[in-house]
C-alpha cells in the first residue's frame, strides 16, 4: 500500500519501520511532506524530469485532499524533483509504445468517447489544485512543458526560476491544454501568440507578460518561496478559503468548465488527426526525439512545395537538387573533453565516420571543426583561447576522429567563408526569429554575438551543403533555424542551391552516453562548469584520479545493485557509463558482466573498462600536446583541413555572391 510521509507521521510509532516508509515514499511518483504550516507536494520522478506516467495524476489528488485535511497546513507548495517540474507527459509510455499497450493509448479506429473519458478523469485530478481549499504555491524551475504547465497554470501562485522553461510545444502537432487556463491567465492575444506557435519561453519572460506571478534567479528561489508561504502563516486559513473561493468564482463564471469540456475533446482529436496518427507512427519506429525534430522543422516552415524552384530546369543553380550527403559537426573549444562529451558526442562522430560500404553514405570530405568563433562570445583571454583550442583540436585527433580517409578537422575561424554567408543569411532571417531562441533567452552575457550566434551557426552548417549534423538535443532549434534559412534562400532567389539539413541525434550507446551525469549529484549533467573537479572525468585523467572519482562516486544507501534510473540515478549512471563503454544494452550490461555483487565490485569493473578504453587515448594527447613535435602535428592536420574546408567554402560563396548579385571575388 502507498504510504504518505503525512501518514507516516501520524503512524510513526506503529510497526511500520520508519526506513521502510522513507523508502516507499522515494518510490512514489507523486509525495506529500508537512512542514509546519506548509504541505510541500513533490512531483518525483527526477530520471524523466517528473514527466507525468498513469497513477500520478490521481495521487497528486489524494495528496492534495490530505493536505487539506490536514489542520496544521494553510498552504500548500507543489514543485518538482531533481531540478525541474514536470516536463509533461512521460511520451515513452504514450508516444513510443504501440498502440493499446498504455492507459489511455488505444488500437485504432479512434474511439472518442474512451478517450475523453481518460483525458477527462486526468484534468479532474490536475482540477483539485484549483478546488483545493488552501492556497497552492507552484515552484518552477527547470522544465515546465505540456501536462506539466497544465498543472502550474492551475495553482494560485505561481514563482519560477528566471531560466526555467514553460510552454506547450504538443500545440504544434499532438495535443491541447485540456485544463483550459492560458486565456485566463494571459488574455486571448498573449495565449494565442504561445499556443499557436507551441513556443517555450522563459521564467523571466513568462513573469513580464504575466504567465506567472514572479521570476527570480535560481539561488533566490528559496527565499522567494519562504517569503510568501510565511506571510501567509498568520493568516486565519478561513480568510485563505474565502479570497481564493471569491476569486476562483470569476474564472468559473466566464465559463472555465465548459472551456476544459471542449479542450479535452479537442485534445483528443489533435493526437488523431492524419498527422497526429503519423507522428505517433514516427515515434514507435525511431523514437520521440528523431519524430519531433522532423514533425516540428516540417511544421516550423510552410509547405514544402513552396520552397520548390519554380522551375527546376530553369534554375541558375549547376548542382542537382538531389544533394550529395554530407556530414558536418562542431565542438567548441573548451579543452581536453570530459567522460560526458567523448561518451556523448565525439565517439558518436568517429563511429558514424567509420561505417563503409552501404552504410556509410557521406561523400567526401566529412567536416568537424573546432567553432573558435564561438567562443568568442565568453570573451576569453587571447592565450587562453589558443591553448583551449589546440587542447581540443589534439583530443579529437586522439579519439580516432581523422583515422577514417576522408575526413577533416579544421578551425572555424580560419575559413573566411563561415563570416561572411552568416552576414548574407542575417539579411534573409527575421529578428524575431533570433530573439525566440533560446541562445539570447538565457546567456549571462547580452553582447551582439550572442544574438547572431545561431546564423553563424547555420552559416557553418550551409557552408558546406551539410545534409546531416550529429547533434545533442539541445541544438536541435538550432538546426531547425538553418532548415528554415536554407529554404527561405531557395525560395528568395528562385533556386536550389542549400539541402535542409537534418539532425543526426546520438542512437544506441550513445544516446545512453548523451544521459552522463556528474559524479558527485546524479540530477545533473556532467560538466566542465560544475566547480567540483570530482564530479567529472576528464580523457586526460590519470589512472589514480579516475579511481579516486570513481570510488567517491555518489551511489545510494540501498543494498545490491540494480538499475533503476529513477529512483537509483547515481547508481544508474555507474551503469549507464558501462554500457555505453561495453555497447550493450542498460539493462543487460549487468547480466553481461556476471553477477556484481556490491557497489565496489561495479565500480571496480566500470574502472576496468575506462582505464581500457582512455589510456590510449591520453597517450595520444600527451604526445600530441608535447612540443614542439606535437602541436606542429596538430597544426599540419588542421592545415590540411582548412585546405579542404576552403575549396568546399569557395564554391559555395561564389555561387551565392552570383546568385544575390555580389560580384565575384
Amino acid at each position: 500500500m502507498w504510504q504518505r510521509v503525512a501518514y507516516a507521521v501520524r503512524c510513526s510509532t506503529s510497526f511500520t519501520p520508519c526506513r521502510l516508509l522513507c523508502s516507499q515514499q522515494q518510490q512514489q511518483p507523486v509525495k506529500l511532506s508537512i512542514e509546519g504550516h506548509v504541505g510541500r507536494i513533490t512531483l518525483n520522478r527526477p530520471a524523466s524530469m517528473n514527466a507525468i506516467e498513469a497513477s500520478m495524476p490521481s495521487l497528486l489528488e489524494s495528496l492534495v485532499a490530505e493536505a487539506n485535511d490536514n489542520p496544521s497546513v494553510k498552504v500548500l507548495v507543489l514543485q518538482g524533483a531533481g531540478g525541474n517540474f514536470c516536463s509533461g507527459y512521460d511520451l515513452k509510455l504514450y508516444a513510443e509504445a504501440p498502440r493499446g499497450s498504455q492507459p489511455g493509448s488505444q488500437l485504432m479506429p479512434w474511439d472518442p468517447y474512451e478517450d475523453y473519458q481518460f483525458m477527462r478523469r486526468a484534468t479532474q485530478h490536475y482540477m483539485s489544485l484549483w478546488r483545493s481549499l488552501k492556497p497552492v504555491l507552484a515552484r518552477i524551475e527547470g522544465s515546465c512543458i505540456g501536462g506539466g504547465s497544465d498543472m502550474a497554470l492551475l495553482c494560485d501562485v505561481t514563482i519560477a526560476t528566471d531560466d526555467a522553461k514553460i510552454g506547450y510545444p504538443p500545440a504544434r502537432l499532438w495535443g491541447c491544454p485540456t485544463t483550459a487556463m492560458w486565456a485566463h491567465r494571459l488574455g486571448l492575444e498573449q495565449a494565442k501568440r504561445l499556443l499557436l506557435t507551441g513556443d517555450v519561453i522563459s521564467g523571466r519572460r513568462a513573469a513580464q507578460i504575466g504567465l506567472v506571478g514572479e521570476s527570480v534567479p535560481t539561488e533566490q528561489i528559496d527565499e522567494a518561496e519562504r517569503r510568501f508561504t510565511d506571510r501567509l502563516a498568520g493568516v486565519p486559513v478561513n480568510q485563505l478559503f474565502f479570497q481564493k473561493l471569491m476569486l476562483n468564482s470569476v474564472v468559473e463564471a466566464a465559463g472555465l468548465a465548459n472551456t476544459q469540456r471542449l479542450a479535452t475533446l479537442l485534445d483528443g482529436m489533435s493526437r488523431h488527426t492524419p498527422e497526429g496518427v503519423q507522428f505517433q507512427r514516427r515515434c514507435e519506429e525511431v523514437g520521440f526525439k528523431q519524430a519531433r525534430m522532423r514533425s516540428a522543422a516540417w511544421h516550423r516552415l510552410p509547405r514544402l512545395s513552396q520552397f520548390r524552384p519554380r522551375s527546376l530546369a530553369s534554375s541558375s543553380c549547376p548542382d542537382s537538387p538531389v544533394f550529395r550527403p554530407r556530414l558536418l559537426s562542431g565542438i567548441q573549444p573548451t579543452g581536453v573533453p570530459h567522460l560526458g562529451n567523448y561518451l556523448g558526442a565525439v565517439s558518436h562522430w568517429v563511429r558514424l565516420t567509420r561505417q563503409d560500404g552501404a552504410d556509410r553514405p557521406w561523400s567526401p570530405p566529412s567536416l568537424f571543426c573546432v567553432v573558435d568563433l564561438h567562443a568568442l562570445t565568453a570573451c576569453p583571454e587571447p592565450a587562453k583561447l589558443r591553448q583551449l583550442t589546440l587542447e581540443t583540436a589534439a583530443s579529437l585527433i586522439a579519439c580516432g576522429l581523422l583515422d577514417s580517409p576522408g575526413v577533416r578537422l579544421f578551425c572555424q575561424s580560419q575559413v573566411a567563408g563561415h563570416t561572411e554567408l552568416q552576414w548574407l543569411l542575417s539579411a534573409i532571417c527575421p529578428i524575431s526569429k533570433l530573439q525566440h531562441l533560446p541562445n539570447w533567452r538565457e546567456k549571462p552575457y547580452n553582447n551582439a554575438a550572442i544574438f547572431t550566434y545561431p546564423l553563424l551557426q547555420t552559416a557553418d552548417i550551409l557552408l558546406y551543403r551539410a545534409t546531416h549534423v550529429p547533434v545533442g538535443e539541445d541544438q536541435l532549434m538550432h538546426v531547425e533555424l538553418s532548415r528554415e534559412l536554407a529554404a527561405r534562400f531557395n525560395t528568395r532567389y528562385n533556386c536550389s542551391m542549400f539541402p535542409l539539413p537534418e539532425p543526426l541525434l546520438p542512437c544506441g550507446a550513445a544516446a545512453v552516453a548523451a544521459r552522463v551525469r556528474s559524479l558527485r549529484d546524479p540530477t545533473k549533467k556532467m560538466s566542465k562548469s560544475d566547480p567540483t573537479a570530482a564530479s567529472r572525468i576528464g580523457l586526460a585523467d590519470s589512472d589514480d584520479e579516475i579511481w579516486t572519482k570513481l570510488r567517491s562516486a555518489v551511489t545510494d544507501s540501498t543494498p545490491g545493485v540494480s538499475y533503476d534510473p529513477e529512483q537509483r540515478p547515481g547508481l544508474a549512471n555507474l551503469i549507464d557509463l558501462l554500457a555505453a563503454l561495453t555497447d550493450c544494452p542498460p539493462a543487460e550490461v549487468l547480466v553481461r558482466h556476471g553477477p556484481v555483487e556490491n557497489k565496489l565490485a561495479l565500480k571496480r569493473l566500470l574502472a576496468d573498462s575506462l582505464l581500457e578504453r582512455l589510456r590510449p587515448i591520453r597517450r595520444r594527447i600527451a604526445e600530441l600536446l608535447a612540443p614542439p613535435d606535437g602541436p606542429a602535428e596538430v597544426a599540419r592536420l588542421l592545415r590540411q583541413g582548412r585546405e579542404a574546408a576552403e575549396a568546399e567554402a569557395a564554391a559555395t560563396i561564389a555561387e551565392v555572391r552570383r546568385l544575390t548579385g555580389l560580384p565575384p571575388l
